[in-house]
C-alpha cells in the first residue's frame, strides 16, 4: 500500500516520524519531501502530486503553521473527488488560533496572508464535515499511528460487510426458499436493502432482492425504502415495484394517501405507458373503492390501460369483496359505472375487449 503525506514545506519536523510510522505496517510511504512522488517531466508539479494522490491508497494531511496552496486548492480536492481514503493532522496550537479567531473584519484585516489562507481551509473542512486530528509536536508519531490502525480496521469491517453481502446475494440469487427465509432477519435487512438501493447494482439482482420483502411475512419496506423504489430510475425496478405493490404495501405500516398520490404522480409524469398498466391493477388490487375512484380522474394515453381495468373487474365482480361493497357503499356502484363508462368511450371502438363492458355496467345495475 502506498501512504502520502502532504502539507506546506513546513511539515519536514514530522517525516522521519511519518515514514517510521508507515513502514510499521510495511506500507510504502510517499512525500513530496523526499522526492519520490509519481512523476513525468511532461507534467509539472502540481499535476504529478495530483496524479500522486490518485494512485495512493491513503493521504495523510499535515498541518503545522503554513499553508500548503498545491495540498488544499489541489491534492484535497482530488482525494475527495477520487474517494480516497484519507486523514487530517493539524498541530493543536494551529487550530486553538482558528477556532478562537471570530472573524470580524477587524481581526481579518489584522491577520497575516498565511493564516488567513489557512483559516479559510480549515474552514471549508469543517463546512464539509471532515474530521480534523489535532497533535502536539510530542504526539505525531502516536495520533498519526492510531488513525492508520483505525483506517485498517474500517477496511476490514468493509471487506467483511462485502463479504457477506456476496454471501446473502448468492442466497438470494439461488431462489432458495427455506435459506432465504432463514437469511431474511433484521440482522441481514441492512445487506438487502443495501442491494436494493443500489443504482450500480444488476437490475435482475435488484428485482430479486424486491422479491424477498414482497414474499416474507414480518419483513417489510419502510415508507420511504418504499416511494425511492417506486421512483427508481431504473425502470425494470420501478415497474417490479409497481407490480409487487399488492405484497409490498401494508396498510397498518404505510400511508395509503402517500402511496396512491405517488402512483398518480407516476401516471401523470411518465411516458411509459408499461407504468400506467401496471399502476392501474396495482391500484385495483391494493384498494378497489379508492382506485375506481382515482382511475377515472386519471386520463387514459393507451388502450392497454382500460383493456386492464376491464379484464379486472371482470375477472373480480362476482366476488364476495366487491357485492359487500356495492352493498354497502352507494357511491361505489356510480363510480364504478363512471369508471366502465370511459373505459367504453375510449377510442378504437371496435376493440374486442369491449364487449365485456355493457354486460358488466347491465349486472351493476341489476345488482340494485
Amino acid at each position: 500500500m502506498q501512504i502520502m503525506m502532504c502539507g506546506a514545506g513546513d511539515i519536514a519536523p514530522f517525516l522521519e516520524e511519518f515514514k517510521s510510522q508507515v513502514t510499521l505496517f510495511e506500507w510504502r510511504p510517499i512525500c513530496f519531501l523526499d522526492g519520490n512522488l509519481k512523476y513525468t517531466n511532461y507534467h509539472n508539479y502540481l499535476e504529478n502530486s495530483v496524479e500522486t494522490v490518485k494512485r495512493s491508497d491513503v493521504v495523510v494531511f499535515v498541518i503545522n503553521q503554513d499553508y500548503g496552496d498545491i495540498t488544499w486548492q489541489n491534492e484535497f480536492h482530488a482525494a475527495n473527488q477520487e474517494g480516497i481514503t484519507y486523514i487530517i493532522l493539524c498541530l493543536s496550537d494551529t487550530f486553538k488560533k482558528y477556532v478562537d479567531f471570530n472573524w470580524s473584519t477587524e481581526e481579518q484585516n489584522e491577520l497575516k496572508d498565511n493564516d488567513m489562507k489557512l483559516f479559510t481551509a480549515l474552514n471549508e473542512i469543517e463546512r464539509l464535515q471532515k474530521t480534523i486530528i489535532t497533535y502536539t509536536s510530542d504526539s505525531f508519531a502516536q495520533n498519526l499511528r492510531k488513525q492508520l490502525s483505525l483506517t485498517i480496521e474500517q477496511a476490514a469491517k468493509a471487506l467483511i460487510k462485502e463479504n457477506r453481502r456476496k454471501v446473502l446475494l448468492d442466497i438470494v440469487l439461488s431462489r432458495d426458499k427455506e435459506k432465504i427465509k432463514e437469511y431474511a432477519t433484521p440482522r441481514h435487512r441492512e445487506f438487502l436493502i443495501d442491494i436494493l438501493m443500489d443504482i450500480f447494482q444488476k437490475k435482475e439482482v435488484r428485482k430479486r432482492v424486491l422479491e424477498v420483502f414482497a414474499v416474507q411475512k414480518n419483513f417489510f419496506l419502510e415508507e420511504n425504502e418504499l416511494i425511492n423504489c417506486l421512483n427508481d430510475a431504473e425502470q425494470g425496478l420501478q415497474r417490479k415495484t409497481i407490480e409487487l405493490l399488492p405484497e409490498l404495501v401494508h396498510a397498518d405500516i404505510h400511508d395509503m394517501d402517500r402511496v396512491f398520490l405517488v402512483l398518480r404522480e407516476l401516471v401523470v409524469n411518465s411516458d411509459d405507458v408499461g407504468i400506467d398498466r401496471r399502476v392501474s391493477v396495482s391500484m385495483l388490487d391494493l384498494d378497489v373503492v379508492r382506485a375506481v375512484k382515482e382511475l377515472s380522474d386519471i386520463p387514459l394515453k393507451d388502450v392497454g390501460t382500460p383493456r386492464r381495468i376491464i379484464q379486472w373487474i371482470e375477472q373480480y365482480f362476482d366476488s364476495e369483496k366487491i357485492q359487500l361493497i356495492l352493498q354497502h357503499r352507494n357511491n361505489f356502484r356510480e363510480d364504478l359505472d363512471n369508471l366502465l363508462a370511459i373505459c367504453q368511450e375510449f377510442r378504437l371502438s371496435n376493440d374486442t375487449w369491449k364487449k365485456s363492458i355493457e354486460p358488466l355496467r347491465n349486472k351493476l345495475r341489476n345488482s340494485l
